[in-house]
């Protein structure tokens, strides 16, 4: 998931309502329509398109159409789109004509504007995305047209693409509403770009924009879109989800159309000043975050297949302003546009701010509540009152005879009032009596309806102060709520994943409390009865923080449960995640080639490095697997084209038959594990996050030196992070004599055991040195040609 570059991205509007022969019916909206996507996509801080590259035509030639699309497509560098309001009309060879301003129906291929044409002069764009919205009748056609037998788009992972989406099928037609001030087709597109998809993500991809209109226009019994991507297109986005954005009125207000739209092609060959650049998550990947994206979506859906009645926890790790939120909306994408093999949505991500919610307690109550709100809001309106039903009903039940005692009180008094304000006489025999009956009839549902909504504040855990009552007053109260937390998951269609982010600007607390109530009331446990599906969580928070919070709040038992180089804070962290995910490092070359693109912006890439990304990304795929195989073309290549085909190499290294290959080799270090067999999983786990983390940097340190530092980081993770923070320790342990001024003396003791220094001074992949503990760490620029060790 991406946003287009502004200055290298192009893009062309074209709407033709008018018509000289007078044969076609006429399309008032068509002119406002695509003048009103245009502003939508070209507001500042919204949409992906700069609005001094960006063509709006109404009404134009054939000739004019055609040569704006030539121009356009000539252009664009990074993303092309091209948007077509009109008629779509058919020939009796079936090819698909858009009429324009001269169009005759009796001589199309002389005066239409013929798609293949469009289809031709986009496919020979240089742009790396290239996306056509078609709001025309029979529009479905070009989809079958788009990519003919010659058409020249290549593999290059992520850097070129197609979108073709249509306003109706093939044989449909596209409606433009009498009195209407948009079609139906683009009119909903506005909507959504205006008004933003609440609880949606940040990004609006072409792939999140499709499902909204196919929900949107097949609720109102409208024809449903179509799409065709080709690679990975459709996760281009068009503009930012105002619905999330906390702004000011003015800075949500939609766009203005402009009355005369005017064709702009001004351009700034030089920058004059230094842009500004805001603090918020970013949506380019320019650090290079989306392989890692890719790998934790795929293992997440691999084990929500293998296990979809058991939870699964991430801890994505990292400092401030490392970039974990960032990479959970990467992550998000990845998620949420997954399918199953009836193209049915597989995930829905549920997104709980805990810094937001810190003043509310019970931590689980917030979280409850904001599942079960992002789980309603994707729901159509008609279900999602009937789930609502459901629910409400659900917790009445486990409210028990609190609930069914306080409801037949209310309805006593209820019956009271309106028995004391009923007219004596029944007759109705004036105006007056029947005022009362009224006023009797108000009164008692008016009372029943305040009363209902007192008791669901303190009886159904409506409110926080409900829900600390309930825990007060329930006989097994956690019990029920995590009965329904699980009720809950079972009927919302599909596998919920709960994104946690800035828990690390919590009070230690909260954090604690958040995190116990995940681990005990919402996840089962090996001992509850399989019923259904399990929630998934990524929790983004620094480690540090993280354990800081834990050795304050058991300090007293520290000393009781800790190892050597494992502390309370670690103990806790490894019970409750099965994961942790430390973010990439940002080595030298990273961050000089990062603060040249926010100095300078980002630079089309030469043809050399197109060619040299594009052999290796075949030669990858040559592999088979084979980690050694991969590892060796990788380091062959350029940094630049080590981040290019990173993508790849991670699906490659993802594969069953790669990660088999892997498990085999990593099983003969197993002496060097000890006897947990938690330890042993992690080692396993471990050592694939690391290597997709290496390869993300363009780091190929060898497959034995970092199984060697995996087993440190999963053994004695206070001793590795003090061997991150300074490398040169490492020397403490192969000399005892340097460790009292390398080494802490809490972890001295560790350092000087037997089995650390077995696994540090081993023949395969050891002695480990400071480069080599850089190199595994991602602190190292990556090597020139190395021999890997041997396996």
């Amino acid at each position: 998931m991406r946003f287009p570059d502004p200055e290298r991205s192009r893009a062309l509007f074209i709407g033709a309502g008018r018509f000289d022969s007078g044969e076609f019916l006429e399309i008032p909206s068509a002119a406002a329509s695509v003048a009103a996507l245009a502003a939508a996509l070209t507001t500042p801080g919204v949409g992906g398109f700069a609005s001094n590259r960006s063509v709006v035509l109404i009404d134009p030639t054939v000739r004019a159409a055609g040569a704006a699309i030539q121009r356009q497509s000539r252009e664009a560098e990074d993303v092309l789109l091209v948007h077509l309001v009109g008629h779509g009309l058919v020939e009796t060879d079936g090819e698909l004509y858009l009429a324009m301003s001269e169009t005759s129906p009796d001589e199309l291929r002389f005066t239409a504007l013929r798609w293949d044409d469009v289809r031709r002069a986009l496919s020979s764009s240089r742009a790396r995305i290239r996306i056509a919205i078609l709001d025309a009748c029979f529009a479905g056609r070009a989809l079958d047209m788009m990519a003919g037998p010659n058409d020249q788009l290549t593999d290059l992972a992520e850097i070129e693409g197609s979108v073709v989406l249509t306003a109706a099928s093939g044989t449909g037609m596209a409606l433009a509403p009498p009195g209407q001030e948009y079609t139906a087709f683009t009119g909903e597109l506005i909507a959504i770009l205006r008004d933003g998809v609440p609880g949606g993500p940040s990004l609006l991809t072409i792939d999140v924009l499709y499902r909204q209109l196919h929900d949107r226009l097949s609720s109102k019994g409208q024809p449903r879109p179509q799409i065709r991507t080709i690679n990975s297109a459709s996760q281009v986005a068009l503009a930012r989800n105002v619905a999330l954005e906390v702004s000011t009125p003015a800075e949500t207000a939609p766009p203005e159309v402009p009355d005369t739209p005017v064709p702009q092609y001004a351009y700034d060959d030089y920058e004059t000043e230094i842009p500004w650049v805001s603090d918020t998550p970013g949506a380019q990947d320019h650090l290079n975050r989306g392989p890692l994206a890719l790998f934790l979506a795929t293992r997440l859906a691999e084990f929500a297949e293998q296990e979809p009645d058991r939870a699964f926890l991430v801890h994505l790790d990292g400092a401030w302003g490392a970039g974990k939120s960032t990479l959970l909306d990467y992550l998000r994408a990845e998620l949420e546009g997954m399918t199953d093999r009836q193209k049915r949505k597989i995930f829905q991500v549920v997104h709980f701010d805990a810094w937001r919610h810190s003043r509310l307690s019970p931590p689980w109550w917030s979280l409850l509540t904001t599942t079960r709100a992002t789980v309603t809001a994707n729901l159509p309106r008609f279900r999602r009152s009937w789930f609502w039903c459901r629910e409400t009903a659900m917790r009445a039940r486990r409210s028990g005879s609190p609930y069914a005692i306080a409801v037949a009180g209310l309805a006593l008094v209820a019956g009271l009032i309106t028995w004391r304000l009923w007219p004596t006489d029944s007759r109705f025999a004036s105006w007056a009596d029947t005022g009362r009956v009224a006023t009797a009839l108000f009164a008692g549902i008016g009372f029943i309806w305040t009363g209902s909504l007192v008791l669901g504040r303190f009886l159904l855990w409506n409110s926080a102060r409900g829900a600390r009552l309930y825990e007060q007053a329930g006989v097994n109260p956690m019990y029920e709520v995590a009965q329904h937390f699980a009720w809950l998951l079972r009927n919302c269609g599909h596998r919920i994943v709960v994104f946690v982010d800035d828990l690390d600007r919590c009070p230690e607390a909260y954090v604690v409390e958040l995190l116990e109530s995940i681990q005990t009331l919402i996840r089962p446990t090996a001992t509850d009865k399989p019923d259904g599906r399990a929630a998934l969580f990524v929790v983004a928070a620094d480690g540090s923080w993280l354990r800081q919070s834990y050795q304050k709040t058991y300090d007293t038992f520290g000393p009781c449960v800790s190892e050597p180089g494992a502390t309370i804070g670690y103990l806790f962290l490894d019970k409750i995640f099965q994961l942790t995910v430390p973010l990439p490092s940002m080595n030298d070359e990273t961050r000089e080639r990062y603060l040249g693109y926010l100095l300078h912006g980002r630079s089309a890439p030469s043809d050399e490095l197109i060619a040299e990304v594009r052999a290796a990304n075949e030669e990858i795929s040559a592999c088979s697997g084979d980690e050694e195989a991969i590892l060796q073309t990788v380091r062959k290549l350029s940094p630049a084209a080590r981040m290019l085909v990173a993508r790849r190499a991670v699906e490659a290294l993802a594969t069953h038959e790669a990660r088999e290959r892997t498990a085999e080799a990593l099983a003969t270090f197993a002496p060097l594990l000890g006897s947990n067999p938690r330890a042993m999983k992690r080692f396993v786990n471990s050592y694939g996050l690391l290597r997709t983390l290496r390869t993300i940097e363009g780091n190929t340190v060898d497959f034995d030196t970092l199984a060697l530092w995996t087993i440190i980081r999963v053994r004695w993770p206070s001793l590795a992070d003090q061997l991150e923070r300074k490398p040169d320790a490492i020397n403490g342990i192969h000399e005892p004599r340097w460790a009292a001024g390398l080494i802490p003396e809490e972890l001295r003791k560790v350092a000087a055991s037997t089995q650390l220094l077995r696994v540090v001074q081993n023949p395969r992949g050891g002695p480990l040195s400071p480069e080599d503990v850089r190199m595994c760490c991602g602190l190292a620029p990556p090597r020139g040609d190395t021999p890997l060790a041997g396996r």
